[in-house]
């Protein structure tokens, strides 16, 4: 999938309407995520001149090994910058949600971009106000350690979101 932008107001209607669908007691999802998302749109509209964006689902399954069982699930490629994550974990082993600079294979030994761990089931986000900027795209994959490539199963995955721009 390429970059395909639209308006930054049409992206954080689609976070609002995730954040508000995920079932955390029934509330959406916690408050200081939602909050986050809220000062990171703020942010972003009054200090960088309100970029278009793109809004990118996350399906964890997909990444599964009982699931999709796909090592790399490719988000975007080409050049962009990466404004932020949102990610809904379930279950109770760790999960590692690994991203990398690349347009078709996620790094699983330790030279991703950034990694995402997360051991209890819940919501957690991890926000770029500045903007991270990834020359070759956005490649993702769910595994069960920091340095390996074994991938995470789907009573365990995270499913979200990803906000990225020009």
């Amino acid at each position: 999938m390429a970059v395909v932008t639209e308006s930054a107001n049409k992206v954080w209607q689609k976070v609002k309407n995730a954040l508000s669908a995920q079932n955390v007691a029934s509330l959406g999802a916690n408050p200081t995520s939602q909050a986050a998302f809220q000062g990171l749109r703020m942010y972003l509209s009054q200090d960088k001149k309100n970029p278009d964006l793109q809004f990118i689902p996350i399906d964890g399954v997909y990444s599964s090994s009982d699931g999709g069982n796909n090592a790399s699930q490719v988000l975007i490629a080409g050049a962009l910058t990466l404004y932020g994550y949102y990610l809904f974990k379930k279950g109770s082993t760790e999960t590692i949600f690994k991203g990398s600079d690349n347009a078709t294979t996620a790094g699983t030994n330790g030279t991703q971009d950034h990694a995402i761990a997360a051991t209890t089931a819940g919501d957690v986000f991890e926000i770029y106000p500045a903007g991270r900027a990834l020359a070759s795209g956005l490649t993702v994959t769910e595994n069960t350690a920091r340095t390996t490539s074994t991938l995470t199963l789907a009573a365990n995955q995270m499913s979200g979101f990803a906000i990225v721009g020009i």
